[in-house]
């Protein structure tokens, strides 16, 4: 991870975060993570992992893309909340689950 990346994010968790009023607590809480987690996010020591960040971007409406830089807008595309959606569902399946391996393959074969 580039200290760019991280420090993008950083900037905008932080934007968001005052334009809500959140305190570090509360981003915690919605992140799934904890107060330290959440300051070290803020302070551009710690990248997040794919779980929060995609909590964080459905808290937030935003999309991953801009949440993490790689696009300027705000706004989610269609695209991206059924991208978001199947990350969802399949961080709910656990580890032991014989569709992650028909997913992997799916996605090698792309």
């Amino acid at each position: 991870m580039k200290k760019r990346d991280i420090e993008y994010f950083s900037q905008k968790l932080r934007e968001l975060k005052e334009s809500q009023n959140l305190t570090q607590v509360r981003l915690a809480e919605i992140a799934g993570v904890s107060q330290a987690t959440i300051s070290d996010y803020l302070l551009g020591q710690l990248y997040p992992k794919i779980e929060p960040l995609i909590k964080l971007a459905n808290y937030f409406h935003v999309s991953l893309y801009y949440l993490t830089g790689l696009e300027e807008l705000k706004e989610e595309t269609d695209m991206d909340s059924q991208v978001m959606e199947c990350i969802r569902l399949i961080v709910q399946l656990p580890n032991n689950d014989p569709r992650i391996g028909f997913i992997a393959n799916m996605i090698k074969s792309k």
